[in-house]
């Protein structure tokens, strides 16, 4: 299976999305990785926008059906990506859905949830962007039925680290 992988904006990913892609790869999957630009530079300022362009690109060259797996901002990425018709997956996985860090894509990325595939929503129970019970609310309200909830009960951070649960979850579908 193909699966891009796309991190959250903090330069801190370029490691874990590794580390994930390595999971991958010893479940017998192809992982394309995404890298913000920001990461080199070693700051967080992301431009979203041109991002989804880079991701779009990267995503040409995958040949075949592919799977995203997108952490924190990479979700507002790919759910605009696919609402504009630049990304193509067969299947998402989500890792904490950043509501609080959303800024001026709340809008969008409320509008266009509705477009993506099927998929999984991982928020951890009391993540500090967005409570598990404040997506669950989140999805519901803009008509994401097909995108099932997972809550990862007690845990109160940012970090998705159950690389073996996030890869059984994008070979699911």
């Amino acid at each position: 299976m193909h699966v891009l992988l796309i991190g959250g904006k903090h330069p801190r990913h370029k490691e874990w999305i590794r580390d994930l892609a390595r999971a991958f790869e010893e479940a017998g999957d192809d992982p394309v990785i995404h890298d913000y630009a920001n990461w080199d530079r070693g700051d967080s300022g992301t431009d979203v926008l041109g991002e989804l362009a880079a991701v779009a690109d990267l995503a040409e060259t995958i040949e075949g059906p592919y799977a995203i797996v997108a952490k924190s901002i990479g979700t507002a990425i790919t759910t605009i990506g696919v609402a504009r018709g630049e990304l193509r997956p067969t299947r998402v996985v989500f890792l904490g859905i950043p509501l609080s860090g959303l800024d001026e894509f709340s809008v969008a990325v409320a509008r266009d949830l509705a477009a993506l595939p099927d998929g999984v929503v991982v928020q951890n129970e009391n993540d500090p962007w967005g409570t598990a019970s404040e997506i669950e609310e989140f999805l519901a309200a803009n008509g994401a039925s097909q995108l099932r909830l997972v809550t990862i009960a007690g845990e109160t951070t940012h970090d998705y680290l159950d690389f073996e649960q996030i890869v059984e979850l994008t070979h699911e579908g």
